[in-house]
């Protein structure tokens, strides 16, 4: 059994205690955390992450710079056969807005051989609650862009809400899928399957014909635009000595023009047979009224433990954006010790 080090140098943590004392300290100290990116190192954004989960084993996870680093970073890793066999479905979404006759682009990616950093340029803070959330101001136009996690299903949804809109502009949203194993990597001589339904769309892999990713908009058209996104670098697994290039599957954009304050939402579900139907069922306040309590139970339910809370780094990582795994997961098991165990491997397998 992996052990490691306590701060005060008294004996050793095994691995599970470690997970659980990490689990603990992120949910005893529940707040919003908030990260000004305008005044940070840019390294250090490149390398500070953060994790919203679920009870199923699936999970969302980047960078607070908004770019993928790791082949285990998407906004939604989930499984048809929870929790093994986890698939990253939807990596990334690459935004635009359309301003005055000019094109901004806000998201961050890095190629080989070019780092794209246009999205910070216009980005003001990262805040994490329930939530992960990234501000932006573009001119006359504010806009925060933010990223949660159902807790008994793998949907996320991605909202934009426009909270200040000086000038009508046009905004589009591109998805960028990988449809894998989430240990592999994509490469574009892979066989996709896109079909419309209803107001959203459908992505499949021919590698996993049952798993099939749903996005869907009901603020939001889609326009068919496929296209291959070629050599996406993540940088952690060049790092390891691993294989590090990826190829994105774009099936085309979602947009809108806008000329008031509102609120987008896209949705992206992984399942065998959702429907655009069950996405329009959804509603994203009710959703985050219910992270809300569950993090107040598990706040409650950890109190009954009796741990010494700790400040460390994990495999040199920052691990202080970590989102609290949500109380059912602890709830439900009757092997705690168990459980800790897959979520420390959980931790040093992927981050």
């Amino acid at each position: 059994m992996q052990q490691f080090d306590k701060p005060d140098g008294q004996g050793l943590l095994t691995r599970e205690g470690f997970a659980l004392a990490l689990i603990l300290k992120n949910t005893a100290n529940s707040q919003t955390i908030i990260v000004p990116i305008v005044s940070s190192d840019i390294g250090q954004l490149f390398e500070t992450q953060w994790l919203l989960s679920n009870t199923r084993g699936g999970f969302c996870c980047g960078t607070v710079a908004g770019c993928n680093t790791s082949r285990y970073h998407g906004l939604l890793v989930g499984s048809l056969n929870p929790p093994a066999s986890r698939i990253v479905t939807l990596s990334s979404c690459r935004e635009t807005i359309t301003l005055g006759g000019s094109e901004v682009e806000l998201g961050t990616f890095e190629f080989e051989g070019k780092l794209s950093t246009a999205g910070l340029e216009y980005a003001v803070e990262f805040r994490r609650d329930v939530g992960v959330h990234f501000d932006y101001a573009i001119g006359a136009v504010e806009l925060t862009k933010s990223v949660y996690l159902l807790p008994d299903s793998d949907t996320a949804a991605i909202a934009y809400d426009f909270t200040s809109v000086g000038e009508e502009f046009d905004f589009t949203v591109r998805p960028l899928a990988a449809m894998r194993d989430f240990h592999s990597l994509q490469k574009s001589d892979a066989a996709f399957e896109t079909r419309r339904q209803g107001s959203g769309l459908v992505i499949k892999a021919e590698q996993d014909g049952r798993a099939e990713l749903l996005l869907a908009s009901e603020q939001m058209t889609f326009q068919d635009d496929r296209q291959w996104w070629h050599n996406f670098l993540y940088r952690k697994e060049r790092e390891r000595g691993l294989d590090y290039l990826e190829d994105l599957w774009s099936p085309g954009i979602f947009k809108c023009h806008i000329d008031s304050p509102v609120r987008l939402i896209l949705w992206a579900n992984l399942s065998e047979s959702a429907t655009t139907e069950d996405m329009s069922e959804l509603d994203l306040d009710v959703i985050v009224d219910s992270l809300v309590l569950r993090e107040k139970e598990l706040i409650l339910m950890i109190k009954g433990f009796q741990f010494r809370i700790f400040e460390s780094n994990f495999h040199g990582v920052n691990l202080s954006l970590l989102a609290p795994f949500h109380c059912n997961a602890l709830r439900q098991t009757h092997n705690p010790r168990k459980y800790m165990t897959s979520l420390s491997m959980l931790f040093s397998s992927h981050l």
